[in-house]
Formats: C-alpha cells, sequence, structure tokens
C-alpha cells in the first residue's frame, strides 16, 4: 500500500503495487465475513465459505491466546527479508526497505508455483521493476538463495537425523503398550 501511494521512496509499476495491495485487502474482508457470518446452505463453495470462516475464527482465538511463540513466524520472515536486504546491500546499494519486503513476500508467493526458479524470478522482477540493475538484483537473489537455502540445510539434517531416533523411540513405546 505504502509503495502505491509513493510513500516508501519508490516508485514502480501500478499493477505490481496496487493491484496486490488491493487483492489482499479484498481477501482479508472476505475472509472476515465468512467468520463472521458463515454461509447458509449447501454446495462445495458454500462448504468451503464455512471451512474458512471456521479456520479464521480458529486462528483469531489463537492470536488473542497471546501465544509468545508465534512471533517466531514473524521473526522468521523478518530474519529472511533481512538476508535479502543484506545481499543487495552487500553487492550494491539496497532499494528502499518496501521495496525489498514486496520483492520478498512476491517471491514467497511464488512457492505456490510448482515450477523451478519461481521464488528467485519473482523476487528478481520485482526489483527490476522497481528500477534496480540487473546485475545487483541477480546477484543479490542468487547470493539470498544460497544463504536461506544452503546455509540452515546441515542444521536441517541433524534435527532430521534426532527426529530419526525420537520416532523410533516413540514406535517403541507404542508397540511395548
Amino acid at each position: 500500500t505504502l509503495l502505491a501511494l509513493h510513500a516508501a521512496g519508490a516508485h514502480g509499476p501500478l499493477a505490481l503495487t496496487a493491484v496486490p495491495a488491493g487483492a489482499a485487502t479484498l481477501a482479508i474482508l472476505t475472509c472476515l465475513a465468512f467468520a463472521a457470518r458463515p454461509p447458509a446452505g449447501d454446495g462445495r463453495v458454500r462448504g468451503g465459505a464455512r471451512l474458512l470462516g471456521e479456520a479464521v475464527r480458529e486462528a483469531l482465538r489463537f492470536l488473542r491466546a497471546g501465544d509468545a511463540r508465534l512471533l517466531g513466524a514473524l521473526a522468521w520472515w523478518g530474519f529472511d527479508a533481512a538476508v535479502l536486504w543484506s545481499m543487495l546491500h552487500a553487492f550494491g546499494t539496497a532499494p528502499p526497505l518496501a521495496v525489498v519486503g514486496l520483492a520478498y513476500f512476491v517471491g514467497q508467493a511464488g512457492n505456490t508455483i510448482p515450477i523451478p526458479g519461481a521464488v528467485s524470478g519473482g523476487i528478481a522482477g520485482v526489483l527490476l521493476a522497481f528500477g534496480v540493475e540487473p546485475d545487483l538484483a541477480i546477484v543479490s537473489v542468487l547470493g539470498y538463495r544460497a544463504v536461506a537455502i544452503w546455509l540452515p540445510a546441515p542444521i536441517g539434517l541433524a534435527a532430521l537425523a534426532s527426529l530419526k531416533g525420537t520416532l523410533a523411540r516413540w514406535s517403541a513405546e507404542v508397540a511395548r503398550a
């Protein structure tokens, strides 16, 4: 929204700023409406809308509980986006933070497209659309992906080994019971 209003110190295509902001606002309002007043009747669409409303109500209850662990998701996004910003800063001049944030979240939306390169392409595309030099955008995105994917890999492998041991122990406990 800040980018669409040109209030974030960057100017980019209106279709890349206002349209996603409008779509996100509409999606949020629709979900809240389904939560407040679930649609009556039968059918797959109405059933899906009711299920979505239930999920939103449950999520709101979860948020109201104030569990500090919920901050983990925000921290993950923040630190992950900070890696992208750091790469841009390391290889040149980083664009305004709002542009980095938009690029990051467009890249995350690219995770839903089951083709190779959707995340990196989405991030680089947004950076290019906001005037970041192509060489800076590409090297920064490649550096970000290398750090974001390969740095946690050894820790993840160790956690997987630990999880396999835990699962084996649980299976043995169930077999004894």
